[in-house]
């Protein structure tokens, strides 16, 4: 499971952002 991909650990990232962000002010 350690090996993650940089494109699988920045999709990870930025779907990580899109929930905070959601929960922050949802749409």
């Amino acid at each position: 499971m350690q090996a993650l991909t940089d494109t699988e650990q920045l999709n990870i990232r930025w779907m990580t952002i899109a929930i905070k962000q959601k929960q922050i002010t949802p749409i």
